[in-house]
């Protein structure tokens, strides 16, 4: 039981390195950026170096924060407002 088969098998569905739901935001960050490009009369290459910056970003966020970190920033934010005193992130104590 000591393949890397078994290992990786709870791991999420990944292409490229990316899971679907990132990979759809890069797509939509591609045709964003291209169109932002057009209307400002660069380049459509600019779409891609946009693209680029937002792929590192995300895999910078993932390597940092974890494999489910979109979630766990939705729950945070969705936090009550009288719990952010309390929390060690924002350094104030009552």
């Amino acid at each position: 039981m000591r393949s890397p088969v078994y290992r990786n098998l709870d791991k999420p569905f990944q292409i490229l390195g990316f899971t679907p739901i990132e990979l759809a935001t890069l797509c939509f960050a591609f045709v964003l950026g291209g169109e932002l490009a057009q209307f400002l009369g660069f380049d459509r290459a600019w779409a891609l170096v946009f693209t680029l910056l937002v792929a590192a970003t995300l895999h910078w966020f993932r390597r940092s924060m974890g494999e489910l970190f979109g979630r766990r920033l939705l729950r945070f934010l969705q936090l009550p407002s009288e719990l952010y005193p309390r929390l060690f992130i924002t350094g104030r104590r009552r």
